[in-house]
């Protein structure tokens, strides 16, 4: 379906010539001098190569209608994960690197958004956070007590944190998916 660029919103999936870009970023420029635009930051669904593009504020693109399923993911199997629809207990079974670094945030029955767009899935989208399991960081230095130390931790998918000093091996923590970032402990 045609929109006008200035409808655009992030997480739209757009279709440019035969491929599909979803919207990361959008800002909407209305210079003082010549005509308004629409700047777009896209990430490539197949290739995951990012780019910009600018359009017209009255230009139109091409906005295609994902459907969107909630599965839970389930296990790994050689290069491919499988998830699992909550409704219909159908499985399916996504390419690791469709994923990219959505892998480093899956832990058995987490549930995420599995996008499908005729007939195939283009990607997921996480939920914000997770709890993920520490299994390897270096202990906690006492008395540096001046600043506030922090250190890095590897979770149990392979994901690397940066955490506070106190935080130790066999802790649970809740990461933001968004930016990979430490929260809290669970």
């Amino acid at each position: 379906m045609k929109i006008i660029a200035t409808q655009v919103r992030v997480g739209n999936v757009l279709q440019i010539d035969t491929d599909l870009y979803r919207v990361t970023g959008m800002t909407h420029v209305t210079p003082g001098k010549g005509m308004a635009h629409v700047q777009v930051k896209l990430k490539n669904l197949q290739t995951g190569n990012n780019k910009e593009s600018r359009y017209g504020s009255s230009e139109k693109v091409e906005k295609v209608d994902v459907i969107t399923s909630k599965m839970d993911y389930s296990y790994e199997s050689g290069d491919e994960y499988v998830f699992m629809d909550n409704e219909t207990f159908d499985q399916i079974s996504i390419q690791e690197d469709l994923l990219a670094e959505a892998k480093l945030y899956l832990v058995p029955n987490t549930t995420v958004d599995v996008q499908t767009f005729e007939g195939r899935v283009i990607g997921i989208e996480l939920p914000k956070v997770v709890v993920l399991e520490i299994v390897d960081t270096p202990p906690e230095v006492k008395g540096a007590t001046a600043t506030a130390q922090t250190k890095p931790a590897t979770c149990e998918t392979g994901l690397v944190v940066t955490v506070p000093g106190f935080v130790s091996s066999g802790t649970s923590i809740k990461v933001d998916t968004a930016t990979g970032k430490y929260l809290e402990r669970a």
